[in-house]
């Protein structure tokens, strides 16, 4: 079995892991910059957590037979076909008109997706949705995920309804930042600036992901929802 890696809990942290954070504690001020690559520390995170698996958390909103897809299927990088896939399906189960699925696959294409293409987005460590849970809402309020609601004002007709469908939904993962997909994985802040913070217990302990790859069935863990006790530990989360 893997081992898995959680920011979260520094017993999970492989020895070269724990060695960065010990070499580098003493200099790691507390004005640094939550910005860069690390270079500067020398850290790469597949060589740091070669051969283990890292947590993560993936932030959406679900419609019933989308959860039993994804722990089926595991999540898919966003792409074209991905979404008229998700749309097509949601339209067969009643939940969009034909009108209302061409017009917000129209809108997914009419913009440049470019940055949100080929890739999984996550959050490394659990904490930010205590510190930073505004960042989490409208993930967890609105269906489609950005791609699709992103275009739209918050008091359009579009977004009303798109906040009508699913249900707010961590899916828990298991990330291998061995493989390699048509980019690299990006960290922002920088991983090892994460696992530095987590161990001097500064705030913000916790980094977005742009993982380049689709994360497969056996690398989903959980997924949860209000009224499961590890939602419902963080009461500034959307509720329904």
């Amino acid at each position: 079995m893997t081992d898995v890696v959680d920011v979260d809990d520094e017993d999970t942290w492989p020895e070269p892991v724990r060695e960065f954070v010990r070499r580098h504690a003493k200099t790691f001020g507390a004005d640094e910059e939550d910005t860069g690559d690390l270079e500067d520390y020398g850290f790469a995170a597949g060589n740091y957590l070669r051969g283990r698996l890292l947590k993560a958390y993936h932030c959406t909103r679900l419609l019933d037979h989308e959860k039993a897809d994804i722990q089926q299927d595991g999540l898919r990088k966003l792409d074209s076909a991905m979404i008229e896939k998700r749309l097509a399906k949601a339209r067969a189960c009643g939940q969009l008109t034909q009108e209302r699925e061409i017009g917000l696959f129209d809108g997914y294409n009419d913009h440049d997706q470019q940055f949100r293409n080929d890739q999984v987005s996550a959050v490394v460590g659990r904490r930010a949705f205590d510190d930073q849970p505004e960042g989490f809402w409208r993930l967890l309020s609105t269906w489609g995920g950005e791609a699709i609601y992103h275009w739209y004002d918050d008091h359009t007709p579009e977004q009303h309804y798109l906040r009508s469908l699913g249900t707010p939904s961590i899916v828990v993962v298991h990330l291998d930042l061995n493989l390699r997909g048509s980019k690299d994985h990006f960290f922002s802040p920088a991983l090892g600036r994460t696992f530095l913070r987590a161990h001097l217990k500064r705030d913000n302990a916790h980094c977005a992901v742009s993982y380049a790859c689709s994360i497969p069935s056996e690398h989903i863990i959980e997924i949860q929802q209000p009224g499961d006790p590890a939602y419902d530990a963080h009461p500034h989360l959307p509720s329904k």
